[in-house]
C-alpha cells in the first residue's frame, strides 16, 4: 500500500529477560517489513544484563529509545512508554514475546482500508523448546471480521473468540489507533485485570475493529512467567479498582464489567493456597464475589463456568473450590 507513511509506536516493558529471548524479541520487532517504527523500551530495574543488551539496540538503530527506571511494576513501566509515543499507531510486545514479521503491516493496512480504530491478530502459544521450523511467508492471507464498538466490547466482557487463539483481553497483539488510547493509562495498583481494564478504556472510545485470523504474535509460555497460578498477595488490592471501575463505567456496560470482574476475582480466589495467612484475603474475595454474585448469575451472557462456580459456592466457597478443581481443571 505504498510508503509507510504512519509512525507505528512499539512499547516494550523488559525486566531481567534471558538474553536469547531479549534479542530475539527486539529484533523481530527491528525487522519488520514495515519499516517506520520506533520501539520504545523501558527496562524496570533489572539488575542482569538486560538494560546493557537494550542499550546496546539503541546505540545500534535510531528507531530504538530505551529508559531505565526502578522497579515499579509492568503497568508503571507501559504508562511511561504510553508518555513518550510519537506514532499514529501504538502496539505492546512482552520482552519474551515475538512477532512475525509481516504482521504490523498487516494491521497498519487493515486500519486504514477500514478506518478503523484498532485492529487484533491472532496469536500463537508457544514453549521455550519449541522448535520453529515453519516456512515463512512474507505476506501469509488471512481472513478478517469487522466489529462495531459494542460488538468487541461484548467479546471483551465474556472473553469472546473471534478465532483460535485470540486472546481478546490482553493488550499484546493488538494496534490501537493513538487517538483511541489518548488519556488511558494502567491502573499500577491493579496487577491482574489491568489488561482488560485498559482494553475497556480504550475500546469504548473505538468506532471500528477488525479482527483478524492471522497468528503474527508469538506468546512465550515460560515456567517463571509472571502468574502462572501463583498466588500473590498484592491481587486483593485488585479489589478495589474493580469497585472503582464497576461505580464509573457506562451503565449500558455494567453487566459485562461485572461479569468479567467477578469472574477475575474467582481465578483469584481459586489461585489461594489453603493457611491462616491467606484467611483475611479469602474473605474479601468472598465478599467481593457475593456482592455481584446474583447480578452475574442473572446476565444471560455470563460464561458457564463462571455461573456454575457461582452455583457452587452457594454451598460454600470451600465446596466450590473443591469442585471446581476436580471438573473444571
Amino acid at each position: 500500500m505504498g510508503a509507510d507513511s504512519s509512525l507505528v509506536s512499539i512499547i516494550m516493558p523488559v525486566y531481567q529477560i534471558p538474553e536469547t529471548l531479549l534479542r530475539h524479541a527486539i529484533e523481530s520487532i527491528l525487522n519488520q517489513t514495515y519499516k517506520n517504527i520506533e520501539l520504545i523500551i523501558i527496562d524496570d530495574g533489572s539488575k542482569d544484563h538486560t538494560g546493557a543488551i537494550c542499550d546496546e539496540y539503541a546505540h545500534m538503530d535510531h528507531r530504538v529509545m530505551c529508559c531505565h527506571t526502578a522497579n515499579q511494576g509492568v503497568s508503571k513501566a507501559r504508562n511511561r512508554g504510553l508518555h513518550k509515543v510519537q506514532g499514529d499507531y501504538v502496539a505492546f510486545v512482552d520482552g519474551d514475546d515475538s512477532l512475525e514479521p509481516y504482521i504490523i503491516r498487516q494491521m497498519v493496512d487493515v486500519c486504514m482500508e477500514n478506518k478503523a480504530d484498532c485492529a487484533i491478530c491472532s496469536c500463537r502459544h508457544l514453549y521455550e523448546n519449541d522448535a520453529d521450523v515453519r516456512p515463512r511467508d512474507p505476506d501469509p492471507p488471512f481472513n478478517k471480521k469487522i466489529y462495531s464498538r459494542e460488538g468487541i466490547l461484548h467479546e471483551l466482557f465474556y472473553m469472546g473468540k473471534p478465532y483460535d487463539e485470540m486472546e481478546i483481553t490482553a493488550v499484546w497483539g493488538k494496534l490501537y489507533a493513538r487517538r483511541t488510547i489518548k488519556n488511558v493509562f494502567f491502573d499500577a495498583d491493579i496487577s491482574i485485570g489491568e489488561d482488560f481494564i485498559f482494553n475497556y478504556d480504550s475500546l469504548k472510545n473505538a468506532s471500528v475493529i477488525v479482527c483478524m485470523d492471522s497468528k503474527g504474535y508469538n506468546y512465550l509460555l515460560r515456567a517463571d512467567s509472571a502468574i502462572h497460578g501463583r498466588y500473590k498477595h498484592k491481587y486483593i488490592q485488585c479489589l478495589d479498582g474493580f469497585k472503582k471501575l464497576l461505580k464509573k463505567c457506562d451503565k449500558s456496560h455494567r453487566q459485562g464489567v461485572a461479569a468479567r470482574l467477578v469472574n477475575i476475582a474467582i481465578v483469584i480466589f481459586l489461585m489461594i493456597p489453603k493457611g491462616k495467612d491467606n484467611a483475611e484475603d479469602e474473605r474479601r474475595l468472598i465478599d467481593f464475589i457475593k456482592q455481584y454474585r446474583k447480578e452475574v448469575l442473572f446476565n444471560p451472557d455470563s460464561r458457564f463456568k463462571v455461573k456454575a462456580s457461582l452455583l457452587l459456592s452457594y454451598l460454600g466457597f470451600g465446596s466450590m473450590k473443591k469442585i471446581y478443581n476436580i471438573f473444571f481443571q
